[in-house]
Parts: C-alpha cells; structure tokens; sequence
C-alpha cells in the first residue's frame, strides 16, 4: 500500500527512509509560536504519478522553539552526518552545506538548548573530530518519537478530511 511519504512530496511507502529535507527559505515559516511549531503544508503537485494524474498529500515540517529555533529535521541531518562521519566539516560537506552555516546552526541550537551537542577534539596529530553527546542523542529520540506520533495523527486526520471521496465534494464534483 502506498502512502504519503513524510520527508518528500511524493507518494512513496508508507516508511520511506529517504533522509528529512529542510523546507526551502521561501517555505520556511521564520518565528514560529513558543516552544514547538509545527508548519503543515497541504500540497498539490504531480504526487509521483507520472500518467497526469495528481493527488493531493500534505507535507510537514516540525521544529521546536524557545525564544529561537532550537531544533528541526534540519538539525538531525547535520547531527546524523556529524555521527555517520566524526566530523562538522565533513558532515557539513557532505550535505553541501558552508561550515561556517553548519557551525551557526549547531552553536545556535546549543545556546536555545543550554548544553553541547558535541564533543569536540581540536586538530592535532589525529586530526580531531566530534562525537554526539549524550544529551544529543536523547534530544533526537525525543523529536523522532514526536515527530512520528504527530504524523501518525495528522495521517489519520487528513484521511479524515481529505479522503478522495471529501476531496470530491470540495471539488463539487458529487
């Protein structure tokens, strides 16, 4: 069975593991309510059906707020990178991203935060490198376990009020 994918606009199966994309700047909703804000965008484009016919699924972006964006799916990319490679710079680079971006991003959320979440070793003989810190790792199990129990219900809300069938009605087609 096929299902809205959660990371890209298509339709794929429904545990897709295509890596989360930020949303573009133009899509980003910039100062979101305190504490959590979820951007939810009901798209309408060609839905992987290559034969003309559109279907229409949602996409969302969650992020998570103090007084400035704490966390996204933005920030797990960079820290599943920094893990998968043992370094910013790498991670960064292999995600096409500016060090010195990587660098704002990580130094801002560990402001919002009020603790690390890396530990680094400078340069050297080794060449240095960071490892997630505990708290890092309880932070993205937090926000995935989130993140999916907020999927789970939108899913189940937009088969409530965009089923093919009210999808129809809206159109005045019934």
């Amino acid at each position: 069975m096929q299902a809205v994918c959660r990371n890209c606009p298509v339709i794929r199966e429904k545990n897709c593991e295509k890596p989360v994309r930020p949303l573009p700047r133009d899509e980003d909703p910039g100062n979101g309510p305190p504490f959590f804000a979820i951007a939810l965008y009901l798209i309408k484009n060609n839905g992987g059906n290559y034969m003309g016919e559109s279907r229409l699924h949602y996409g969302m972006s969650l992020r998570l707020y103090f007084e400035e964006k704490a966390f996204g799916p933005g920030m797990v990319m960079l820290l599943r990178e920094v893990e998968r490679t043992g370094s910013l710079q790498k991670a960064a680079k292999a995600m096409n991203m500016a060090y010195s971006k990587a660098w704002k991003m990580l130094k801002g959320a560990e402001k919002e935060w009020g603790f690390a979440l890396t530990d680094r070793e400078t340069g050297g003989k080794d060449g240095g490198g960071s490892t997630l810190t505990p708290q890092a790792e309880r932070l993205i199990e937090a926000y995935e376990g989130f993140k999916k129990d907020a999927v789970d219900h939108l899913d189940q809300l937009f088969a409530q009020y965009f089923s093919e069938e009210k999808v129809e009605k809206i159109k005045g087609m019934e």
